[in-house]
Formats: structure tokens, sequence, C-alpha cells
């Protein structure tokens, strides 16, 4: 049995993991911080999966959403102390952080290590009055390497 399937059978989520975990479609994208968490938002549910409720709305699938969220919990370089108050604590702050309508480079980062993706490139193409378009592109590494595929485990 996968570690996937292990934590599905223990996952109970509360109404504040389902309130969490539903599509944020209105997220703004009008600042950087919209943008990034507009990003965020499209990258975790092509990543994590999304159920259509009976209301025929979208949600992340729950029960990938907590795998992720132990392994990042658990995981030796995130430095969180193994005791019960610290991760119920980095649980819920995390949780608040990746739901925020805004959100910083550095939070933003922070939940791709929580997706376990390795690394990614930012492109910008830009169009001139001209109609000259020009790209730019810069690769970001995260720093980690997960030596798994998420997407075997199920």
């Amino acid at each position: 049995m996968s570690d996937f399937d292990q934590t599905k059978k223990r996952v109970k989520p509360n109404r504040k993991v389902q309130s969490l975990l539903a599509n944020k479609t209105e997220r703004r994208t009008g600042t950087v911080s919209g943008i990034l968490s507009a990003m965020f938002a499209k990258i975790a549910s092509a990543t994590i999966g999304t159920n259509q409720s009976a209301d025929g709305r979208l949600h992340w699938n729950t029960a990938r959403w907590e795998y992720f969220m132990a392994k990042y919990l658990h995981d030796p370089r995130n430095a969180i102390p193994q005791n019960r108050s610290d991760l119920s604590t980095e649980r819920s702050n995390l949780n608040d952080a990746l739901n925020n309508k805004n959100m910083s480079w550095k939070i933003f980062c922070r939940g791709l290590r929580f997706l376990r993706i390795e690394s990614f490139t930012i492109t910008i193409e830009t169009k001139h009055g001209n109609g000259e378009k020009t790209v730019y592109s810069m690769p970001v590494d995260l720093g980690i390497e997960t030596n798994d595929d998420i997407n075997d485990e199920e």
C-alpha cells in the first residue's frame, strides 16, 4: 500500500480544510502578490487535482492535499520541530498562507516546495508598440530534490 493510500485512510477533513480547498477563481491578479496567488492556485489544481461537488463547484482533492501536507511537515529540510504543537501551528499557518488572495514571493516558493516542485522557469513575453515581441526567461531552483514522482503514489 502506497503512502498516499495510507494517508487517504487517515484523513478526516474538517470544514476549515474543505473551505480552504475550494477552487478560488476570484483571486485578484492586479498586483504582483495577486498574480502569484492566482498562479499558485492554477499550479496546485493541476498538481493535486480537483473533484466536482454536487453543486457543480470544483474543490481540490482533499486527500491529496493532506498527503502533500504530511510530506511537507515531516520533511527534515523544512526544519519543522516534530512535536504536536509545532506541527499543528505550521499546518494552520501554511494552509492560511496558501489560501490567501495575496501571496509574497517567499510564500509562493514555499507553496511550490509544498507541492514537491524542484524548480520552475519564469517567462515574460513583452509586446512592443511596433508589434515586436520579446521573451525573457529565468530558471528558479527551489533547492530541493524530491526523488519521487507524486503521481505514481496513487
